[in-house]
């Protein structure tokens, strides 16, 4: 009978330390600072920990002091985290497309949540939109024919939380470089390319979808400020996404991250 309770006792006691080291795996230390602190820099000119690389048909690498994500496969996610986990933050990068159609998208995620109890995602930083559940982000991206787009991928659904728009702020075209900055202080979300501050096309309802025609927002409003409660915190991670055709090959470098200027500060 005592023997059996020992048993008992350290299976209890292991089961609860596995628990425990589940849930540790999935804490993160979050990264914070006074007003415009630099959180991570990086100018790719050599490859550090925090920066997930990786090759294949598809592949995140880095040749002549930039990092080149290239998507060979259509209608894929190609991406490479870097830096410490965030809540608050300042990102800047610069961010020119190489190869492929003009018809593709490059940017940010950030707030990326992925367990490490996935260690295939992990290593290949490459999905299809909304492939699994285990990845939660949002997605901010250009195209080189002059587009800007917001989405969010949570528990496996994928929202578009403002559709493609066109922009003169962006630099059309191939090898033409373009600078992408987001601010995110808290809920509060801002988006600028080339310093120039960006508008979403936001829809009414929270589940509804908006369409941007001819410069109006139909079935939402224009914001230049989104406020979304839904991640607040994560890493953050370069992308290039292909759509019809594979072979897009994107190129960024001098990816700062900082916190925020204070409220009230110019952009």
């Amino acid at each position: 009978m005592r023997r059996s309770l020992v048993i008992l006792f350290l299976l209890a006691a292991l089961a609860a330390l596995t628990g425990a080291s589940r849930l540790a795996a999935e804490l993160h230390f979050i990264a914070t600072g006074k007003a415009e602190a630099l959180l991570y820099a990086a100018d790719f000119s050599f490859s550090e920990a925090s920066l997930d690389l990786f090759s294949g048909r598809s592949s995140a690498s880095l040749q002549d002091g930039e990092l080149l994500l290239h998507a060979g496969a259509a209608n894929h996610l190609v991406y490479a985290s870097a830096g410490p986990h965030l809540g608050d933050f300042e990102l800047e990068v610069e961010t020119r497309a190489l190869a492929g159609p003009l018809d593709n998208g490059f940017g940010v995620l950030f707030r990326l949540q992925q367990p490490r109890s996935f260690p295939e995602l992990e290593a290949s930083g490459l999905t299809s939109p909304a492939a699994s559940t285990a990845i939660n982000y949002y997605l901010f991206l250009v195209s080189s024919d002059g587009y800007y787009q917001l989405l969010r991928t949570q528990s496996g659904r994928q929202q578009v939380l403002s559709t493609w728009i066109a922009s003169s702020f962006i630099r059309q075209g191939p090898g033409i470089a373009n600078r992408l900055k987001i601010r995110a202080r808290g809920r509060e979300l801002e988006f600028f390319i080339n310093d120039e501050r960006l508008e979403f096309c936001i829809p009414d309802s929270a589940s509804g979808s908006s369409t941007w025609v001819e410069g109006e927002c139909l079935g939402g409003q224009m914001r230049h400020t989104l406020r979304e409660d839904k991640l607040l915190n994560g890493r953050v991670a370069l992308a290039a996404q292909s759509l019809q055709e594979a072979g897009v090959l994107i190129a960024f470098d001098n990816l700062l991250l900082r916190m925020p200027p204070a409220q009230g500060a110019s952009a």
